[in-house]
């Protein structure tokens, strides 16, 4: 376990206008970037060989991605456009799984009931033997969701300011940011681990149970103040928050799995993770 402390930091922000409700994710660069930052945070982590095999797993989702098809937008069933719960059918993740494995892990072989486990890994549950291919069916599901995110119209998906879930596939978010350039300077967006969309959620106040009552900012004595855990005594969970004012590079997956250490040390002091990371396939949502 790494040493250091836990502190506790105010946080109080506010932006001079309103800004945009949801940002869907950015195609270019969307899985390139976050290999780059995996790379960079190997060097030298604990966890580098996997962070390492995770960089090349989001090299081979930019590719794929820019070999998918445009696809067609299911219809919606449930509250959200995208149903990360709704079946899936031959919707073209299947050959960005094969095609990942085929160049990263020829060794694994898929089960027949591919779709059993899709659902597993989507609900953060995995089976022992899951495990090993936990990581690259998460990673082409994630190909295929963010793709259809893309086509949505940010108009369509609401202006609620208190969403917990993503408003587009209506899975968890991983972690969130604060913004520190132009107009977005200061405001808070959840990041969703799936489809890759974020959305706009107030600061100081849980993003778990919409508490604003005994709200905590946590980071480890030293660490620079990138990284903080939000702790809430109302529900007793926290999640991760990522300051880009001090590191404009942070990507939410990345980031999340090489601050691991702040996660033992706020679990000791109390609070439960809220927040599954998709790449920690043992983790189930609180």
């Amino acid at each position: 376990m790494p040493t250091g402390s836990v502190v506790d930091q105010a946080d109080i922000g506010t932006s001079a206008s309103p800004p945009p409700f949801v940002r869907l994710p950015d195609l270019r660069n969307r899985f390139a970037r976050r290999a780059a930052r995996l790379g960079h945070l190997a060097d030298g982590h604990p966890l580098g060989d996997y962070l390492a095999l995770l960089a090349r797993i989001a090299a081979a989702q930019q590719d794929a991605l820019g070999r998918l098809g445009p696809g067609t937008m299911p219809a919606a069933t449930g509250r959200t456009p995208l149903d990360h719960r709704a079946p899936r059918g031959d919707q073209g993740w299947l050959p960005v799984l094969r095609g990942m494995l085929a160049d990263l892990r020829p060794d694994l072989t898929l089960p027949v009931d591919v779709e059993a486990l899709a659902d597993r890994v989507l609900a953060h549950d995995p089976r022992p033997d899951d495990l090993a291919l936990a990581p690259f069916v998460h990673a082409a599901l994630e190909v295929w969701f963010t793709r259809m995110a893309a086509m949505l119209d940010p108009g369509d998906l609401g202006h609620e300011r208190s969403l917990t879930t993503c408003p587009a596939c209506g899975a968890l978010p991983v972690a969130s940011t604060v913004e520190a350039t132009g107009s977005l300077s200061g405001s808070r967006y959840l990041h969703c681990g799936l489809c890759g969309t974020a959305w706009h959620f107030l600061r100081v106040k849980c993003a778990v149970c919409e508490g604003t009552a005994g709200i905590a900012y946590h980071e480890i004595e030293g660490g620079g103040g990138a990284a903080k855990a939000e702790t809430c005594d109302g529900c007793g969970a926290y999640g991760k928050i990522f300051y880009l004012a001090r590191d404009a590079a942070t990507d939410p997956v990345a980031d999340d799995l090489a601050t691991l250490g702040l996660d033992l040390l706020v679990g000791e002091a109390g609070w439960a993770r809220a927040w599954p990371n998709p790449y920690l396939a043992a983790e189930r949502p609180r």
